[in-house]
């Protein structure tokens, strides 16, 4: 037996796992849409498992991101080092999409991608 998820019934399994905070409000939208994508391109269902999703997804700041990878982008604007680290997550791993949050005065732009 199935049943059938809505975004705010995957919000709200996050939560009740313990793992409200491994992604924000938004980026769990993002999520939610890129497995919906990816269900409708294949034609099955996935299973919600959020604890798998937690492993295998991260959720950050894309200069973090650089960090982390080595990515350079010394030097380049905000827009070109955003676009820079995204099409390297493009080419090594499962780019899922981009959300701004705000912190602060300030709107982030954070990376949703595959782990690797």
């Amino acid at each position: 037996m199935k049943t059938t998820v809505s975004l705010d019934d995957f919000r709200r399994e996050f939560n009740s796992c313990g793992r409200g905070n491994q992604f924000s409000y938004e980026g769990l939208g993002v999520l939610f849409n890129w497995f919906e994508e990816m269900d409708d391109q294949a034609g099955n269902e996935s299973e919600l498992d959020v604890i798998a999703i937690c492993c295998e997804f991260s959720e950050e700041y894309y200069k973090d991101t650089a960090d982390s990878y080595g990515i350079d982008i010394e030097g380049m604007d905000e827009s070109e080092a955003l676009q820079t680290v995204i099409y390297y997550l493009l080419e090594n791993t499962l780019y899922v999409g981009m959300v701004s949050i705000q912190e602060g005065a300030e709107y982030l732009d954070c990376v949703i991608y595959q782990n690797f």
